[in-house]
């Protein structure tokens, strides 16, 4: 399956609802307050960064009203990520599953990066195995060039220590040709009130916005990445930012729901027989939060 990790877009186009009521102006300051929060991440001295993402796929093909093909995968990430910019190291470790049908497997990693070298360690583990310290560990001398880490996202990684972090939400064109509707409430969130901002982008702005995510998850089965790509193009997609004081960003996340009934599988990949027709549901979230901000952080040590 071609599981996205969904980190990054933004606004405004066809303003309507909500954001129909607002001058053009307002809404320019709210697009305004997200970049600027997201330009201040790589600012930062140091931080930390937890995110989870989740993704299910349901897939039903029915012919002649018999169902030849029912298929469920699903595809959680659970990391973090440690900035220390003052003394240029930092940490990042995921635990990654993929469960297809039923039978799932785990993938562990993380990346150190210290003294000008980064250090790469994985282990993939059946469903049933414990999550365990990793032991094997190898240093990496150009991490745009390896392929077996694409999960760890190692030139991410060293970007943000650099003081880049990426995200096509940044990307102010970008975001004015997608965003649909924009709302700002304000909300208690861990003891303090903050400011939400939820946008709501147009029909189909995942598939503009695939080539800018950060990371991916492969698949090398060319129907899955067809289907994937096909619900980006039909899905919904839900932007909601809380920021605190001085619009410090403290959480963001992002969703995907997207929902077909009666596909022509047969058009879609022409390998499949014709009249097989499908039902496809896919749902993505994911929330990355920052704590720890310019706090003083635990050394990073060699492994």
């Amino acid at each position: 399956m071609k599981w996205y990790l969904l980190v990054g877009v933004l606004l405004i186009s066809m303003v309507s609802t909500v954001a129909g009521q607002q001058t053009s102006t307002n809404t320019i300051v709210t697009i305004e307050r997200i970049v600027a929060a997201l330009e201040a991440v790589g600012e930062y001295d140091s931080y930390i960064e937890v995110m989870t993402y989740s993704e299910t796929q349901e897939l039903t093909v029915v012919s002649e009203g018999e169902v030849v093909l029912a298929s469920t995968r699903f595809g959680e990430v659970e990391s973090q990520t440690t900035i220390m910019r003052d003394d240029g190291s930092g940490a990042y470790s995921a635990v990654i599953y993929n469960e297809s049908n039923g039978e799932g497997s785990f993938t562990i990693g993380e990346l150190r990066y210290v003294d000008g070298v980064l250090y790469v360690a994985t282990e993939n583990l059946p469903d049933t195995s414990p999550i365990l310290p990793l032991q094997e560990w190898q240093t990496v001398d150009d991490p745009q060039s390896i392929t077996d880490f694409d999960l760890l996202n190692p030139s991410r990684f060293l970007l943000a220590l650099e003081g880049d972090y990426q995200s096509p939400f940044t990307d102010i064109d970008l975001m004015m040709e997608l965003v649909q509707e924009t709302r700002v409430r304000q909300e208690i969130f861990e003891s303090q009130i903050v400011s939400v901002i939820d946008v709501e982008f147009s029909v189909g702005s995942l598939a503009t916005l695939v080539d800018a995510l950060p990371a991916r998850f492969a698949d090398d089965e060319e129907l899955n990445t067809r289907i994937f790509d096909f619900m980006a193009e039909t899905g919904e997609l839900t932007l909601t930012v809380y920021l605190g004081d001085n619009d410090q960003l403290l959480q963001i996340s992002l969703q995907l729901v997207s929902n077909a009934v009666g596909v022509d599988m047969h058009e879609m990949d022409e390998s499949m027989p014709a009249g097989y027709m499908a039902d496809i549901s896919l749902v993505g979230v994911q929330v990355s939060s920052f704590r720890d901000v310019n706090a003083v952080q635990a050394t990073i040590s060699v492994p």
